[in-house]
């Protein structure tokens, strides 16, 4: 399903198993739980989510993933591009991958918060993006691999992305 047409996704729940793309800015204000995949290509536009959220497969490519509801991935989540600026939950057993390439961006707004408890694969090639604000929870095991570089920016060049917290893993692969 394609919901390109914006505005308020209501009503009293969404649940399915199939695809679903949001391709325009959308504010989903009921439960959303979705056992199939979840795409976020809308641009430079936002998709709230109001309330708890359970995705087991999410793309975030292009947009903003924002809350105030938690948003929770338990299967893996690819982050291609766009940001988050909501709460992200990686609970244990469930990847978030992080890949970009050259000139593409991601971006940890401000008031962002990831709870990674799984394991995150970072690599991309290009420089990400960084906001000021940007929190992290971490229990679970980074994998920076081949390229992979952290944040970076024109000032302070490349550094860590994250701050570990026991108990936590942090492997250069």
């Amino acid at each position: 399903l394609d919901y390109g047409q914006g505005g308020v996704l209501d009503g009293s729940k969404v649940t399915g198993a199939g695809t679903m793309n949001f391709n325009s800015s959308t504010t989903v204000s009921v439960a959303y739980t979705f056992a199939g995949l979840t795409q976020i290509q809308s641009g430079s536009n936002a998709v709230t989510f109001e309330n708890p959220t359970t995705i087991a497969t999410l793309n975030l490519l292009s947009g903003n993933l924002a809350g105030p509801g938690p948003v929770t991935v338990t299967g893996t989540m690819n982050w291609t591009g766009g940001g988050v600026s909501g709460v992200l939950d990686i609970p244990a057993k469930a990847v978030l991958e992080i890949k970009t390439t050259a000139n593409a961006s991601f971006f940890l707004n401000g008031g962002g918060i990831l709870n990674n408890s799984g394991t995150v694969n970072q690599s991309f090639t290009g420089t990400p993006g960084y906001y000021s604000g940007f929190q992290v929870s971490q229990s679970g095991v980074i994998n920076n691999l081949v390229g992979g570089c952290g944040i970076s920016s024109p000032t302070c060049g490349c550094r860590p992305w994250i701050t570990r917290r026991s108990p936590s893993t942090m492997r250069e692969l």
